[in-house]
């Protein structure tokens, strides 16, 4: 474009119409999708009673210890905050899972302008917009621990790219497998693999000296290892041993839960997207350029930068692929290094083949292409949901009863997300047990169906509504 100014205009445009899109996937109506029973319910109910207990080390679920969800605590503490700030609610639960989303897109951008040119950046943001799942379950819009942990592998991967300029950065790799290991516990794995094949395939270890070796302990292990220390002083080994043995040996030599998948099924992850695919062969044709470039041969900044990139898609879905259990969001990490790779073809393709007309219009037409799938992801996952209203949050909405009370429902036990709104609406105590507990235990509350009202004339009807009904045994 000849018109610096005009150029200027675009960008900023362009610019202020990425951050939108994303702000609005991250933030707008975050609070209307339907709540997930896992594990969004788990860490939902897991950081209300952090907030009950003031016990921030050990969490809980129906107030006593959980060895179930074998994760440290830090999405819980996020969540907390979340709660602190916001209330009780989706919203609260939800919100550091967008923040985190939307700094990793951030980074990345602000990465690629620093690194790259305006071009680049702007790109980036839609890019990363256009990634759907990103935006969906087990991300952005969900209160887990999923985006925290792309949020973490994202920084690894953009302190490994500076890496290469100066090798300090390599430790903020590894401070972010320390965070990562805090968030999604031995998923932070793959932090460290990508950080020591960087250090294989660039010839750093030759280089390092015994402060390099004892400073990159240090920022891996500080964190993780400062919960762990509180961890083990609270209740011995028996949780960490847990961690190691159900989230590492069973999940990577036995299908846990349902969950086996032949080796291919991460591809199908990557292949059922359109948006995906375009940007996977936009990275390849990025790739092939600077194969021929002497970017390639001299391994300046782009060579480095798309080598930390590819081992950063490479070692995840490796690893993921070869484990017996497999869930689509364990490679959703992945996708901030796609965008990276498929930015980084946008300016080969810029710098590498300026005199033909034809990289032109591959530009203009994968920049349009971002943007529709962009702008389609904002109607899809922000602009259309209606507000999801459970009926159970309809019967205990505004609900006097004495706080801590004691809670059954007549299934016997609680599905997680009804016990985790009977405590955000309540601050009950949830109690298994069913009708037969309740009938034994003066001064209780059981939740049943409207249906089967008649089957409790003896007790108080406290509350009704079409679909359920609350009781109380005096």
């Amino acid at each position: 474009m000849k018109n610096p100014r005009t150029k200027r205009i675009l960008l900023a445009c362009g610019l202020a119409a990425g951050i939108l899109f994303l702000a609005l996937l991250c933030f707008y109506h975050l609070d209307y999708g339907e709540l997930m029973d896992w594990d969004e319910a788990r860490h939902g109910v897991s950081a209300y009673e952090m907030l009950q207990t003031g016990e921030p080390i050990v969490t809980t679920y129906a107030y006593s210890p959980d060895y179930w969800n074998l994760k440290p605590p830090l999405s819980e503490w996020l969540i907390a905050l979340g709660y602190k700030l916001f209330g009780y609610n989706a919203y609260g639960l939800r919100f550091f899972s967008g923040v985190s989303m939307f700094l990793s897109a951030l980074l990345c951008a602000a990465f690629l302008w620093k690194r790259y040119g305006k071009t680049e950046a702007v790109f980036s943001l839609f890019a990363f917009a256009s990634c759907g799942k990103l935006f969906y379950y087990h991300a952005a819009r969900n209160g887990d621990a999923d985006a925290l942990f792309i949020f973490c592998y994202t920084i690894a991967v953009l302190c490994l790219c500076e890496g290469h300029r100066k090798f300090s950065w390599t430790y903020g790799a590894c401070l972010a497998f320390s965070f990562a290991f805090l968030a999604k516990g031995w998923h932070a794995g793959t932090i460290a693999l990508l950080v020591l094949l960087t250090l294989l395939f660039t010839g750093r270890f030759s280089q390092m000296r015994l402060k390099h070796y004892a400073l990159c302990a240090l920022s891996s292990l500080g964190p993780a290892g400062l919960w762990a220390l509180a961890r083990w002083r609270k209740d011995g080994l028996s949780f960490l041993i847990s961690m190691f043995t159900y989230d590492v040996v069973n999940r990577a030599t036995g299908s846990l839960e349902n969950h086996a998948a032949p080796v291919y099924f991460y591809l199908g992850v990557l292949g059922r997207s359109v948006s995906s695919i375009f940007l996977i062969l936009l990275s390849l044709f990025g790739l092939v350029l600077l194969l021929r470039s002497n970017a390639f041969r001299q391994h300046s900044s782009p060579f480095y930068d798309a080598l930390v990139c590819v081992l950063a898609v490479l070692v995840p879905f490796v690893l993921f692929s070869a484990a017996s259990s497999k869930l689509f969001w364990y490679i959703l990490c992945v996708y901030p290094a796609i965008v990276l790779l498929s930015a980084l073809a946008v300016h080969q393709a810029k710098h590498r083949l300026p005199s033909a007309a034809w990289p032109k219009l591959l530009l203009t037409l994968s920049l349009g292409l971002v943007v529709c799938f962009s702008a389609h992801n904002v109607w899809r996952y922000a602009v259309e949901p209606s507000r999801s209203v459970t009926g159970l949050s309809l019967l205990l909405a505004d609900c006097s009863t004495p706080a801590k009370a004691r809670y059954y429902i007549d299934a016997g036990k609680w599905q997680q997300i009804k016990l985790m709104e009977a405590e955000w609406l309540t601050d009950a105590t949830p109690c298994d047990g069913g009708a037969e507990a309740f009938a034994a235990d003066s001064g209780s509350y059981l939740i049943t169906s409207a249906a089967a009202l008649d089957a409790y004339p003896q007790y108080e009807v406290i509350r009704q509504t079409e679909e359920f009904a609350l009781l109380y045994n005096p």
